[in-house]
């Protein structure tokens, strides 16, 4: 776990999770999170995470292929216990719930 990275240009497919930071002060730019399969999925995942940005990434198509991109659990976005983020121009399709947000202290813009 290492704070203040950069990640840019990364393609994450076929995992049950396509990024997970679980750290702070990170830019998340131009990644694809996208066709991520199993029964909880997440394109991009932000746990016990702070003052992160994410800006123009991709998260689409997360869970399972049944006939539909489906399943009771997936995710483009998830946000848990995470504050003081910013997401922007983000796209997020085909998924269960394309954002979640949980055990949020402050406001997530």
């Amino acid at each position: 776990m290492a704070d203040g990275i950069i990640l840019e240009g990364f393609i994450a497919t076929n995992a049950s999770t396509g990024i997970s930071v679980t750290s702070n002060n990170n830019t998340l730019k131009g990644n694809n999170a996208s066709y991520n399969i199993g029964t909880f999925v997440f394109g991009i995942e932000l746990r016990s995470s702070s003052n992160n940005t994410l800006i123009g990434n991709n998260a689409n198509y997360n869970g399972d292929y049944n006939g539909s991109w489906q399943t009771q659990r997936s995710y483009g976005i998830y946000l848990d216990s995470s504050r003081n983020n910013t997401l922007m121009a983000t796209m997020q399709t085909r998924t269960t719930s394309t954002a979640s947000i949980w055990n949020i202290p402050a406001i997530t813009r």
